[in-house]
C-alpha cells in the first residue's frame, strides 16, 4: 500500500515537472529503448520490478515493460488494481545488449483483460503462473528463443492455438486452456509433464515432437498430461516416445485416434490401458513392439493395422480392445494379448510366429475363423492357473492349422463353438498328442494327404466329430486316438493303429480297413455300441486281446452283424469278439487257408462263412461258440477235427454233397443242408444259360437298387468269383463255363474258367 502511494505521488510529480518544463529524451530512464510514444507520455501507472526493468500503463491498457535480465517473481501480480486495466503488453529491451531474459512468475495472474502480448526474442523462459487466469489472451508469440514455461504458466488462459519450439514445460503449464484448438510443440521438448493440458475442453489436436520421450501423469494427486480434453480427436506421437502414463489420455474425446509416425519402434507399456475412448491406432513401418498391455481395455479400439515390420506384442496388449479383425505378421506373441476381445470375429497370423501363448485369443465371445501359419508350432495352454489360447470362445466355427505344428495343448481350444471344424492344411505330417482331447465341441476335421501319423488321445472324448476323412498317406494312428469320439463311419488307409484308437465309440456303424494294416490291437473298437460291420483287409494277421487288463479288439460291440476278415489272418485272440452281437456273422475272405486255433473261443458267433480256400478248421477254433447256429464250408475237403466238440452242438453244417463237412455232419449227427453247386442257381443238376441270366438280372436290380429276388444260396452260387456281391462277371463266368462244359463238351473245372492259362505268345 505504501508502494501504491508513493508511486502516486511520484507519477503526480512527474506530471507536474512537464507541464513546466519538457522532460529531455536523454533524461528518461533506459533511453536506449523504442522511441517513447504519446500514451507513455501520459501513464496512468508506472512502477518498477526489481532494479532494472520500469513499467508503465497509459489510459488505453498499453503496459509497456523496459530493461534487462530476468524478472523477479511477484507474489500476485505486479499491477495491484491495475491487473484488470491492461488490455495489451509490449516488452522491450532496454538496448541490444541490455535484454530481457524471462518473464517472472505470477507477472500477469489474474490480468483477465489482456488480449495480445509483444516479446522481445531474448526471452528464454516464462515464470510460473506468468499468464495464469488471462482469459482474454487468445493468441501468444511464443519466441524461437523460448527453453521453459514454467508451471501453470498459462493455467486457464484463453488461447486458442498454441505452436511452441522445442522447450521445458511445467505440470499444468496449459491446464484448462477452454479455448485451445490445436497444440504443436517442435523438437527439443523431451516431457509432456502432468496435467499439462489438462482440462482443455476444447482440444481437437495435438502433435508432438519426435524428442518426446515421455507423455506423464504425475504424482498421486496429479492427474495426465491430456486428461479430460472431451474433444480431443487426433494426436501424433514421434519416434523418441519411451513412456506414456496410462492416464495420460484419461477421459479424452470419443474417436480419439492416435497417430505413431514413422520411427516409432516401440509403443510403450500401459501406454493407452483403459482408455475408452481411443478408437483408432496407427502403427508405423517402423515399429517393431507393443508393450505390455499398452492398448488394454480400449473397448472403442476398432481400427488398427498391423505393419510388416512388428516383431513382438507383449502380454495382454490388446485385452478387452474392441478390435473386429486382426491380420498379424509374424511376430511374438505374449500371453492374453487379445484376451477377451469382445468383438473379434477373424484372425490371420503370418508366417514366423511360431508359438500361440495361453490365453492369447481367450473369451473373445464372437471370433468365428482363425488362421494360423506354417511356422506355428504350439497352441498353447499354459501354467496351472491359465487357459488355453482360444479357450472359451463360443462361436469359433473354422481353424486352419499349418505343417509347422508340434503340440496342441488339450485345453487350447477349451470350451470352444459347437460345430468346431478345424483344418489340418497341406504339408502337416501329425497331429499332436491330446491336441483336441476332450473338446466335444470339435465337429469336423480335414486331415490333409500329407498326413502320417495322429498322435495319442489327439481326438479323445471328443464326442460331436462325426466328420473326418483319413488320407491314404496316414500310416499311424496312435492309442486312444479317437477313444470315445463321435464317428460313425471309419475307412482306414493300411495303418498301424494303437490300443483302443476308436474305443467307445457310441455312434460308429461301420469300419473299414484297407491293405498293410496287419495287427487290429487290444481294445482297438471295443464297447462301440453301435457297430454293425467290419471289413477287415487280407493283410491283417492278428485281432488282438491285450494284456491282462485289456479286453479284445472288438469286444463288447453288442450291435456287431457281420465280420469280413481276409487271407493272411494267423492270429484271432479269443476275447477278440467277445460279448458282440447276437447275430454275429464271420466271413472269411477268398485265400484264407485256416481258421486260426482258438479263434472264436467262447465268442457269441452266430454264423461262420468259410471260403473254398479254407482247408482247415483250428484246434478248438470254434468249438466253445455256444451261439453258433450255421457254419458254411465251401472246400470239399475241409478238415475238422475228428471229434463231436469240434462244432458245437445245435450248429447246422452247410456245404457240398459228399464233402469231406457232410461226411462229418453225419457221424456226429449234425443238422446238414447241402450248398447249391457254384453257377447252379436253380438246382437242377447242370450250369446253364438260364443260371446266366438269373445272375444278370440280379445284378441289375442290385444295381437298381432292388431286391434280387435270390435266395441267399443262389446268391453264394451265383458269386462263383467269390468277390462278395454279384457283377457281370459272374453272368460271364457262368456262361463260359456251360459252353465249354456243355457246347465243347469240355472236361473243365471252375478254376479253369477263373484262372485261365496265360496265352503262349
Amino acid at each position: 500500500m505504501k508502494l501504491i502511494r508513493y508511486t502516486s505521488v511520484l507519477t503526480a510529480f512527474l506530471m507536474l515537472a512537464a507541464a513546466v518544463q519538457p522532460v529531455p529524451a536523454a533524461a528518461v530512464p533506459f533511453a536506449g529503448s523504442a522511441a517513447v510514444s504519446a500514451a507513455e507520455e501520459e501513464p496512468v501507472a508506472a512502477d518498477t520490478i526489481g532494479e532494472t526493468i520500469r513499467w508503465q500503463l497509459d489510459a488505453a491498457g498499453v503496459l509497456t515493460l523496459t530493461g534487462s535480465g530476468d524478472m523477479a517473481a511477484v507474489n500476485g501480480n505486479a499491477f495491484g488494481s491495475n491487473a484488470a486495466k491492461i488490455k495489451s503488453a509490449v516488452i522491450r529491451n532496454a538496448d541490444s545488449k541490455n535484454v530481457i531474459t524471462a518473464i517472472g512468475a505470477g507477472l500477469f495472474r489474474g490480468c483477465t483483460s489482456l488480449e495480445s502480448v509483444t516479446l522481445p526474442d531474448t526471452v528464454v523462459s516464462i515464470g510460473e503462473d506468468a499468464f495464469y487466469g488471462c482469459t482474454a489472451l487468445t493468441a501468444f508469440p511464443f519466441p524461437k528463443s523460448l527453453t521453459e514455461i514454467g508451471r501453470n504458466g498459462f493455467h486457464s488462459s484463453g488461447l486458442t492455438e498454441v505452436t511452441l519450439p522445442g522447450c521445458t514445460l511445467g505440470s499444468g503449464a496449459f491446464y484448462a486452456c477452454a479455448d485451445l484448438k490445436t497444440v504443436t510443440i517442435g523438437e527439443g521438448t523431451e516431457i509432456i509433464p502432468a496435467e499439462c493440458f489438462r482440462k482443455c475442453a476444447a482440444l481437437e489436436s495435438v502433435t508432438l515432437p519426435d524428442s518426446v520421450k515421455d507423455i506423464a501423469c504425475g504424482s498421486y494427486t496429479e492427474q495426465g498430461a491430456f486428461s479430460e480434453c472431451p474433444a480431443l480427436k487426433t494426436v501424433s506421437i514421434g519416434k523418441g516416445i519411451e513412456t506414456i502414463h496410462q492416464n495420460a489420455f484419461r477421459t479424452c474425446g470419443e474417436g480419439l485416434a492416435v497417430t505413431f509416425r514413422e520411427g516409432v519402434t516401440a509403443v510403450p507399456a500401459e501406454a493407452f490401458k483403459n482408455r475408452t475412448e481411443l478408437a483408432k491406432v496407427i502403427l508405423p513401418e517402423t515399429l517393431t513392439s507393443v508393450g505390455e498391455s499398452a492398448f488394454q481395455g480400449c473397448s472403442a479400439l476398432t481400427d488398427c493395422t498391423f505393419p510388416k515390420s512388428l516383431t513382438e506384442i507383449g502380454r495382454n496388449v490388446f485385452h478387452s480392445s474392441g478390435l473386429t479383425e486382426v491380420t498379424l505378421p509374424g511376430c511374438t506373441l505374449g500371453s492374453g494379448a487379445f484376451y477377451a476381445c469382445a468383438d473379434l470375429k477373424t484372425v490371420t497370423i503370418g508366417e514366423g510366429t511360431e508359438m500361440i501363448p495361453a490365453e492369447c485369443f481367450r473369451k473373445c465371445a464372437v471370433l468365428e475363423s482363425v488362421t494360423l501359419p506354417d511356422s506355428v508350432k504350439d497352441i498353447a495352454c499354459g501354467s496351472y492357473t491359465e487357459q488355453g489360447a482360444f479357450s472359451e470362445c463360443p462361436a469359433l466355427k473354422t481353424v486352419s492349422i499349418g505343417k509347422g505344428i508340434e503340440t496342441i495343448h488339450q485345453n487350447a481350444f477349451r470350451t470352444c463353438g459347437e460345430g468346431l471344424a478345424v483344418t489340418f492344411r497341406d504339408g502337416v505330417t501329425a497331429v499332436p498328442a491330446e491336441a483336441f482331447k476332450n473338446r466335444t465341441e470339435l465337429a469336423k476335421v480335414i486331415l490333409p494327404e500329407t498326413l502320417t501319423s495322429v498322435g495319442e488321445s489327439a481326438f479323445q472324448g471328443c464326442s460331436a466329430l462325426t466328420d473326418c476323412t483319413f488320407p491314404k498317406s496316414l500310416t499311424e494312428i496312435g492309442r486312444n486316438g479317437f477313444h470315445s469320439s463321435g464317428l460313425t463311419e471309419v475307412t482306414l488307409p493300411g495303418c498301424t493303429l494303437g490300443n483302443g484308437a476308436f474305443y467307445a465309440c457310441a455312434d460308429l456303424k461301420t469300419v473299414t480297413i484297407g491293405e498293410g494294416t496287419e495287427i487290429i490291437p487290444a481294445e482297438c473298437f471295443r464297447k462301440c455300441a453301435a457297430l454293425e460291420s467290419v471289413t477287415l483287409p487280407d493283410s491283417v494277421k492278428d485281432i488282438a486281446c491285450g494284456s491282462y487288463t485289456e479286453q479284445g479288439a472288438f469286444s463288447e460291440c453288442p450291435a456287431l452283424k457281420t465280420v469280413s476278415i481276409g487271407k493272411d489272418i494267423e492270429t484271432i485272440h479269443q476275447n477278440a469278439f467277445r460279448t458282440t452281437g447276437d447275430e454275429l456273422e464271420v466271413v472269411f475272405r477268398k485265400g484264407t487257408a485256416a481258421i486260426p486255433d482258438h479263434a472264436f473261443d467262447n465268442a457269441p458267433v452266430t454264423k461262420i462263412i468259410l471260403p473254398k480256400s479254407v482247408e482247415a478248421i483250428g484246434a478248438e477254433a470254434v468249438s466253445g461258440c455256444a451261439s453258433l447256429k450255421e457254419i458254411l464250408i465251401q472246400a470239399p475237403e475241409c478238415e475238422i477235427a475228428d471229434s463231436a466238440k469240434a462244432i458245437p452242438k445245435g450248429a447246422t453244417i452247410r456245404s457240398y454233397e459228399g464233402s469231406t463237412p457232410q461226411a462229418h455232419a453225419e457221424k456226429y449227427e449234425y443238422k446238414f443242408v447241402k450248398l447249391l453247386l457254384p453257377g447252379d442257381l436253380n438246382d437242377d443238376g447242370a450250369v446253364s444259360v438260364d443260371d446266366a441270366q438269373m445272375t444278370l438280372k440280379a445284378y441289375t436290380e442290385r444295381i437298381a437298387g432292388n431286391d434280387m429276388k435270390l435266395t441267399a444260396d443262389q446268391i453264394l452260387a451265383a458269386d462263383v468269383d467269390e468277390s462278395g456281391e454279384l457283377s457281370v462277371e459272374d453272368a460271364q463266368f457262368i456262361l463260359k463255363y456251360y459252353t465249354a462244359k456243355t457246347v465243347a463238351q469240355k472236361d473243365i473245372t471252375w478254376d479253369d474258367i477263373l484262372n485261365p492259362p496265360a496265352k503262349q505268345p
